[in-house]
């Protein structure tokens, strides 16, 4: 069970320090609870696992990622406008006192008009993956972000500022839930006993994320060697099949995307049966055209 008697932590782990990279915070927790690449963008298990055995040295630092802290002061800003009562702070970090490991530092700490202590969770949603305002559909990843700050700082409830696709700015809460909590930390710790070192070192399988295969690459740098290494011969077909059928699909799918843009001709938006299948974005002096499909077409698609 958790104990929530958390204090804050007035030194900030410096991201790519030793110790930062040892702990689990609210932007790896996803990874930790192997959640597929919707649900958790910026790592795998194996990913996460590997940069924080210190195999992998990490990805460098991304256009989405810095776009985050690029509207993060004016996201907070327009919240505390919307609540001109509360009293919106600086965050700082929290580390929860028996897992030390576990840490979190929040965007903005919050305080109602009616004393409550609470956070704030600033963000942008280009995809439109956020539900209806006001409510708690919030994606899992940012879910299990707010779960995670919860955890660590022994406060009862999150505030997601939202910075949609159409540049609208929507709030969203979300409460404390007890099970849910025991079932992210619970998943939290089991991943810290498998790293080096833990309870149960074990590292995690391999997976068709986007981010394990980089991340493996990276880690294999530094041991590559030129002696030739004799592998399974299912490990070798299955590689070779892959290889062969990506090929294919991708052919198949660049003739069914020209084929969609001859059916939409001069239209904007492709639409089948009133659901919208892709839009299409014309090319500007910044961005080549793009033909994107509708992230809820394609999840609820069964061929």
């Amino acid at each position: 069970m958790l104990t929530q008697t958390t204090t804050p932590t007035e030194t900030a782990l410096l991201p790519g320090s030793a110790e930062w990279r040892t702990a689990m915070s609210a932007s790896k927790v996803a990874a930790a609870l192997s959640l597929d690449h919707e649900d958790s963008p910026y790592d795998s298990p194996l990913s996460l696992w590997l940069y924080m055995a210190e195999k992998d040295p990490g990805e460098p630092d991304s256009a989405v990622k810095r776009r985050g802290h690029y509207y993060e002061p004016g996201i907070a800003a327009w919240f505390a406008d919307e609540h001109p009562d509360w009293t919106i702070n600086p965050s700082r970090m929290f580390r929860h006192p028996q897992h030390t490991w576990a840490v979190a530092t929040p965007d903005r700490l919050v305080i109602t008009d009616t004393g409550q202590h609470e956070l704030l969770e600033a963000k942008t949603d280009r995809k439109g993956v956020f539900g209806k305002p006001g409510t708690d559909e919030i994606p899992v990843y940012y879910r299990v972000q707010g779960i995670w700050q919860m955890i660590c700082s022994g406060l009862h409830r999150v505030h997601y500022a939202v910075l949609s696709t159409w540049l609208d700015t929507n709030a969203y809460v979300l409460d404390w839930d007890q099970a849910e909590a025991d079932y992210v930390l619970d998943k939290a710790a089991a991943f810290m006993d498998s790293l080096p070192g833990g309870a149960h070192p074990q590292q995690p399988p391999t997976d068709g994320h986007p981010k394990t295969l980089p991340s493996m690459l990276r880690a294999h740098a530094f041991v590559a060697t030129d002696e030739p290494v004799e592998i399974p011969r299912e490990v070798a077909d299955g590689y070779l099949t892959a290889y062969v059928g990506h090929k294919d699909a991708e052919t198949a799918k660049r003739a069914a995307a020209a084929a969609l843009l001859d059916a939409v001709g001069a239209g904007k938006r492709a639409t089948c049966e009133g659901q919208t299948i892709a839009t299409i974005s014309a090319a500007s002096e910044t961005r080549r055209p793009a033909l994107t499909p509708n992230n809820k077409a394609v999840k609820g698609f069964t061929s």
